[in-house]
């Protein structure tokens, strides 16, 4: 019979199985590594669209106005405490993110915020935090202020949280930002840090001149109750850093202090007038500060590549390395290092 002459099929031995299995994980090992990088080039890139939407955002109400938004607007008969050691923050005010929405293609969010009062107090003078209406629009995402690559996601529920570890527990769950605006070197400040010296934030002995007219006093674009002009920044829109990032890698309760992970922001604004810490990086001269430094309110991002984006009063985003110099790095925070602004005071003495 012919059928009696064929040999009967065999399958794969377990070796052969074995060998097809290591060439499949070596190919998938190889593979790996460049499948992360891509992911991690592309996170990067869309980090810094977001940045550059946000530049013009900022640009666009500039050039609508004749002027940036404020760092912060102080609520409507709020006093700015004396600097950020201060027990008296105040309430939750309205920031530059809110300010810009429409100029970059947020304008129906920014809709909901004006069409809302509390009491007789209308936009933006009134708490949105307190405000129930204004808090529950606070509490949605907006893409453009999120960072792909932060592992805590799009709310905010590290900064100002509840006791206890879980992340979840948060008491201020409102859309988070990964990009704050840039205050200079007297934007902040560790008054806790042995050996720092306080950095205020409304000075009231510069020049001699009115406290209650110092409150816009800063190095940098944005402040609080600032209303900084384009004719402000004696050093040139290119080299004047205007908005940074800053990564959510501060996971717990436990993590919440410096030197372990960062708090991101919130798009709405600050709360309890805690803006050097919400809304503005601080700029200085010193590694507590730079660019993937130890505070939890500095410039810094989750990127590999050992640095941060940063948008330019210009509009231009770049990508700056957290090797940069020190004082190149605290000068390009500064409108006018080497001048004088427009109350007289020279640049760099407060």
């Amino acid at each position: 019979m012919v059928g009696s002459h064929l040999r009967p099929r065999r399958g794969f031995t377990l070796v052969e199985l074995l060998v097809v299995i290591a060439i499949i994980a070596t190919l998938i090992g190889l593979l790996l590594p460049a499948v992360q990088t891509a992911r991690e080039a592309a996170r990067r890139m869309q980090c810094a669209n977001n940045l550059k939407q946000l530049g013009l955002g900022v640009m666009n109400y500039a050039s609508a106005k004749k002027r940036f938004p404020p760092g912060v607007h102080y609520e409507d008969g709020v006093t700015p405490p004396g600097n950020i050691s201060s027990t008296t923050h105040g309430s939750a005010t309205f920031g530059w993110g809110t300010f810009i929405l429409p100029f970059s293609e947020s304008n129906d969010v920014y809709s909901q915020f004006t069409s809302i009062a509390s009491g007789t107090v209308k936009f933006p003078n009134y708490d949105w935090e307190k405000t129930a209406a204004a808090a529950t629009v606070a509490k949605g995402s907006i893409a453009a202020f999120v960072c792909p690559a932060d592992v805590m996601g799009p709310l905010n529920v590290t900064s100002n949280r509840a006791t206890g570890t879980d992340p979840q527990s948060g008491k201020d769950p409102y859309g988070k930002s990964n990009y704050v605006g840039v205050a200079g070197y007297s934007g902040a400040e560790d008054p806790a840090k042995p050996g720092t010296p306080p950095i205020v934030y409304r000075p009231t002995t510069v020049g001699g001149l009115d406290p209650a007219n110092e409150i816009a006093r800063r190095a940098g674009v944005f402040g609080g109750g600032s209303k900084t002009k384009i004719s402000d920044i004696a050093d040139g829109t290119s080299k004047t850093l205007m908005l940074v990032e800053r990564d959510g890698s501060n996971v717990t309760r436990e993590n919440y202090q410096d030197g372990l992970g960062k708090d991101g922001s919130w798009w709405a604004g600050s709360i309890r007038l805690g803006w050097p810490k919400t809304h503005l990086t601080n700029v200085n001269a010193n590694a507590f500060w730079l660019i993937n430094g130890t505070y939890r309110y500095g410039a810094g991002s989750l990127h590999t590549g050992d640095g941060t984006n940063a948008a330019f009063a210009d509009g231009h985003v770049q990508w700056i390395s957290d090797n940069i110099d020190g004082s190149t790095w605290e000068t390009l925070g500064g409108i006018a290092d080497s001048g004088v602004d427009r109350n007289g005071v020279q640049a760099g003495s407060y």
